[in-house]
């Protein structure tokens, strides 16, 4: 073979923390003069590592409880905004608590960044900690701010204790995220990894520098020690440990819990069948004014105990809407835990050793410096989370083992949706209002449940929303209402999503403000499983000209939207910045989940009982479900088998050939999701018509409906029609019995996914 020309060879990818997100090598590159802790030579009884297992649990969890004793910020409060970890001497996550799961390996990577920069140079010593908010080394965006302490045996490096905790504002040329931001500068200041405790005393002039760049300087320094504090008690419990057990015993049961939990994820993995599982999901408005809409997809290539992750088939990076390594390393981990790990207790490392990366840098979710991050919370993880859900979900459907295809969840909700309001104080300054009703969620159907309404997320285990007296302790809002969605088209399914909440509120005491940061969807994002309809819209409408201050002094209090009247003033999905007065009224919503599964298919016992329940108006049943109800309000089986039966024939374009299937019949293949089955190398609907050959993309014989998402009911009706009709609803039906197999919520124009490819019949 002839020596390459070297103005042929494409220099390698750095992902260095610098040029692009910082990804760890296979080895790491650690001075010499540190010298790591290694004791996985020590044998330890059962009852002892149970006992020591559990008590580095405990740690851990007792880290998290400490930091909301001690911090300030609503955020923190409230939105339990943070994570504590414990890592291994190298950085690999040992222990994470029941926050924010995606921040989990945002402290392992800046850990194993801070080895590899600054072993040397200022070098790590008993006593230290290190502070980051660098996205580009492992934070997720600037307002999250990891801190780490290492724990010391002698002069070896034994352990980390960390905690990563979203301050309220941080700097920058707006407060919080900058949605309009194109280059990471006019964002806050990033900093990458620094001592900023010597000998267990914080750095005050470090410290200083930080807390300069905060509008909250009061609330930004509080958070901060105790963060430190919460750091150095937990490092205090651990050093306690080591000297009751011994560092041996301790740092054998690190390794042995990781080493565990790997082993039950690899068998777990070891019951899917070789095969890709795809998904992607759309977003919009890079920037404010951006008519755009935006992809990001997520590929899981799974060979025995082990997955690939890639993000082909992602936009390249745009605008504000990018997310970095650890972020989206933490999207896709918080989707494989929750669903294939829940019973690890928060040890997760053992999970993250079967997972490798191959990503393509300068898209989205990869993008190059000096792409904007600092919006990464409240869209673009969210959506990576989202995507990642599905894709594993879909895998999981694909399991020989019903228990463990039994672990599946439902799609999350796609963002985070919040709002940020300020308002200018009668005698002077300003006062931020962040909203954490995001918190409420709402849990996807499942395979074999309906989602739970307000349910939270699964990828925030202590999901928990303020209550209305916090918000209007703090700030200067009144609250009219707070209420459940109601239910309709939106999240219908075999088995429905849970649905969302809506509320309005009212500028207290004060006479202007702005609403600089607020999400106003012109269309869905979270499509449904398996043929299951897709979500509902996030809404932030401003009504004006509504007279509430005289109405509320009359005793006269709207709790509906259709009561609040006013002029509704239009708006955009982001920005720009909204005037707001004391006579506006401020109406929100976050979205109900998406479906599971063909909406007609529905145990008509299920829809019933709704409507008993007053989840569901008899009309919209019939509508949506297909249930015909009797005057005397029960079902009448027969006119529902005849409704469902030309529903299904309306939407295929002519009549059935074939009888569906019953759900719960056994069949000779593996069965893939509500409608599939796939044996001897050929996919195959339950009804028994053939789809094609395994390696092919069943979606060809399927018939292909597609019309804009709008169309599919009048829930699905935007505010926004243009933007709306960028989007499309593709449903594909079995040639034979009509039934929707699978749907796509796509971009017009996009292919058809190629979404499940399993390499064995």
């Amino acid at each position: 073979m002839s020596e390459a020309d070297p103005k042929d060879m494409t220099p390698p990818v750095a992902w260095d923390g610098i040029a692009r997100s910082y990804m760890p090598p296979a080895k790491l590159a650690i001075d010499p003069s540190l010298k790591l802790f290694d004791a996985r030579s020590a044998n330890v009884d059962p009852i002892t590592f149970e006992v020591v297992r559990n008590a580095l649990i405990s740690a851990n969890f007792e880290h998290g409880a400490l930091l909301e004793k001690l911090c300030t910020s609503p955020v923190l409060l409230f939105g339990r905004d943070f994570q504590t970890s414990l890592l291994s001497a190298d950085g690999e996550l040992a222990c994470m608590g029941p926050n924010l799961q995606y921040f989990g390996n945002s402290a392992a990577r800046t850990a194993q960044w801070t080895l590899e920069r600054r072993s040397a140079n200022p070098g790590i010593r008993p006593g230290d900690m290190f502070f980051s908010n660098d996205a580009y080394v492992g934070s997720p965006h600037q307002n999250d701010c990891v801190l780490l302490a290492p724990v010391f045996v002698g002069d070896e490096l034994f352990a980390w204790v960390s905690n990563i905790i979203h301050h309220m504002d941080v700097g920058g040329a707006v407060p919080k995220q900058n949605s309009g931001a194109r280059e990471v500068w006019q964002e806050a200041p990033l900093f990458p990894s620094f001592r900023l405790v010597e000998d267990r005393v914080p750095r005050e002039d470090l410290l200083a520098m930080f807390i300069r760049q905060s509008r909250l300087p009061l609330m930004v320094e509080a958070d901060m020690r105790a963060a430190i504090a919460a750091c150095e008690a937990t490092r205090g419990k651990i050093e306690a440990l080591v000297e009751r057990y011994s560092a041996s015993t301790v740092g054998a049961v690190l390794a042995g819990a990781l080493d565990a939990g790997e082993r039950m994820f690899r068998a777990r993995l070891e019951t899917i069948p070789d095969g890709c599982w795809s998904h992607r999901v759309y977003t919009e408005a890079a920037v404010p004014g951006d008519r755009n809409a935006y992809c990001y997809q997520i590929n899981l290539t799974k060979r025995g105990g082990r997955l690939v992750v890639d993000n082909r088939g992602t936009d390249p990076q745009a605008g504000a809407i990018s997310l970095t390594f650890g972020p989206f390393s933490g999207a896709v981990f918080a989707a494989l835990t929750s669903q294939l790990a829940a019973d690890l207790s928060g040890v997760n490392g053992g999970v993250y050793r079967c997972v490798e990366f191959d990503l393509e840098p300068g898209l989205l979710s990869s993008p190059n410096h000096p792409a904007p991050i600092s919006y990464t919370g409240a869209a673009p993880v969210g959506a990576c989370i989202y995507a990642a859900v599905i894709a594993v979900g879909k895998m999981i459907s694909c399991s020989r083992d019903p228990e463990v295809r039994a672990l599946a969840l439902g799609p999350t909700i796609p963002h985070f949706y919040t709002n940020g309001l300020e308002f200018d104080r009668p005698g002077g300054g300003l006062e931020l209002f962040s909203s954490l009703d995001g918190m409420f969620g709402s849990l996807g159907a499942m395979p074999h449940r309906d989602g739970v309404a307000a349910g939270g997320h699964s990828w925030i285990p202590e999901s928990v929303a303020p209550n209305i007296e916090n918000y209007e302790h703090q700030s200067p809002l009144l609250f009219l209402y707070r209420r459940h969605l109601d239910a309709g088209a939106e999240g219908a399914g075999r088995t429905r999503g849970g649905v969302g909440v809506e509320q309005a509120f009212v500028p207290y005491g004060v006479t202007h403000g702005r609403a600089p940061s607020h999400m106003n969807e012109s269309f869905p994002k979270s499509q449904g499983q398996w043929g299951g309809n897709p979500g509902s819209r996030s809404f932030f409408r401003i009504h004006r000209k509504t007279g509430i201050e005289g109405r509320l002094a009359q005793g006269q209090v709207p709790e509906r939207s259709d009561e609040i009247g006013g002029e509704v003033t239009p708006l955009a999905y982001k920005g720009p910045s909204e005037p707001l007065g004391p006579d506006d009224v401020i109406e929100w919503a976050t979205p109900t989940t998406a479906g599971w599964g063909d909406p007609l298919s529905r145990d008509v016992a299920m829809v019933e009982a709704d409507v008993a329940r007053g989840h569901l108006l008899p009309e919209v049943a019939k509508r949506v479900f297909g249930v015909v109800f009797a005057p005397d309000g029960k079902t009448d089986p027969d006119a529902t088998a005849t409704l469902r039966r030309a529903m299904r024939a309306e939407r295929m374009g002519r009549e059935p050939s074939r009888d569906l299937a019953a759900l719960d019949a056994q069949y000779d293949g593996l069965v893939v999701g509500d409608a599939l089955v796939l044996r001897q190398g050929r996919w195959a609907c339950r009804c028994g018509e053939d789809l094609g050959a395994a390696h092919d993309n069943y979606k060809h014989t399927a018939v292909m409906a597609e019309a804009p998402v709008q169309q599919l009911a009048s829930e699905f009706v935007s505010d926004d029609p243009e933007m709306a009709d960028l989007m499309v609803l593709r449903q594909f039906l079995c040639p034979g019995c009509g039934v929707r197999i699978d749907t796509e919520l796509v971009r017009a124009g996009d292919p058809v996914l190629h979404d499940v490819r399993i390499e064995e019949s």
